[in-house]
Parts: C-alpha cells; sequence; structure tokens
C-alpha cells in the first residue's frame, strides 16, 4: 500500500531540475500531508548515482546542545535499510567538534538549524544556488488553513534552464 502510493506520488512529478543536484530538502513528517511535495524532492534524484547521502533533521521530541550521530548499523525504512557508514559518521562528528561550542547551535523542533547545516554543506560543495520544487502546506489537504505545517521540497546545485516552480500559491 504504501509504496503504491510513494509509486503513485513519482509518477505525479513534472519536472525535475537539469544540473548536479548537491544537496536535497524534503519534509519528514506528516505523511499523508507532505508525500506529495517529497516526491518532488526525491524524483529529482532517482537514476542519479551519490556515493554518500547524509540525512539531517531536527528534534521533535526532545531540545538539546550539539547534534546526534547515528554512528553505526542502519535505519529502517518502509522500502528497505539505509545502511550507515561508520568512517563517514565518526567524520561527521570530529567536523562538528572543530567549531567553537558557541557556535554549534541548538536543535530545538523544526527550526531551520538543520537547513542551515545542509546549505552550508552544500555550498562547499560546490552548490550556487537553490531550485523550489513543490511547497504546499497541511491545509492544502485538510481544509483548514487557520493554523498550518508548510511542507517544501528543494534542490541545492549547480543547475541549467529556467526554474519552474509547482505548488500551491497559498491564500
Amino acid at each position: 500500500m504504501l509504496c503504491r502510493a510513494v509509486d503513485e506520488h513519482l509518477a505525479s512529478v513534472e519536472d525535475a531540475p537539469r544540473g548536479d543536484i548537491v544537496g536535497l530538502v524534503a519534509p519528514h513528517v506528516g505523511l499523508v500531508y507532505s508525500e506529495a511535495v517529497a516526491a518532488y524532492a526525491y524524483q529529482a534524484v532517482a537514476g542519479r548515482a551519490y556515493d554518500v547521502v547524509v540525512l539531517v533533521g531536527p528534534s521533535h521530541h526532545v531540545e538539546f546542545e550539539g547534534v546526534v550521530i547515528y554512528p553505526r548499523g542502519w535505519f529502517d525504512t518502509p522500502l528497505g535499510d539505509g545502511t550507515v557508514s561508520t568512517d563517514i559518521a565518526e567524520g561527521l562528528l570530529a567536523e562538528y567538534e572543530r567549531y567553537l561550542a558557541y557556535r554549534r547551535g541548538r536543535s530545538i523542533a523544526c527550526e531551520g538549524g538543520a537547513l542551515v547545516a545542509v546549505m552550508r554543506a552544500v555550498a562547499r560543495l560546490g552548490a550556487k544556488e537553490a531550485r523550489v520544487l513543490r511547497y504546499a502546506d497541511s491545509g492544502d489537504v485538510s481544509g483548514e488553513k487557520g493554523a498550518v505545517v508548510g511542507y517544501l521540497a528543494a534542490a541545492l546545485g549547480r543547475f541549467v534552464g529556467t526554474p519552474r516552480v509547482s505548488g500551491q500559491t497559498g491564500g
């Protein structure tokens, strides 16, 4: 059932950016609300080869100082296991520890820290611009626009051609 829903959303994606995608922003919660938006992010990298994928996200349950890096093992996902590279996890932690404590930041719910970290990392890897692939909010599904949660799919990298944004205009 989940695989079929994912396949249907991926098939509905109109375009993917042309060029080198170095980073990706995709919603991570509220599947019924965010899956159509997330499909635009994942379809943008479908069929492309990457040496490493780093998942970066906020804590939704516990406020803490610093970062949490999963050091070994795998992540269970609906579409299979994602293996953790111990060497890369240790390298990320070593890189983090190079920063002075006051520059390390905090992680609380969906604040922008994870997104800023990704933007800085991909800039160091050569990304020059961001393309919004799709955006929507929970009200687009529920019909309730009084209080909404926003969802964004974006690609970061070096692109060719004119950007095309797909999604709701709000209102």
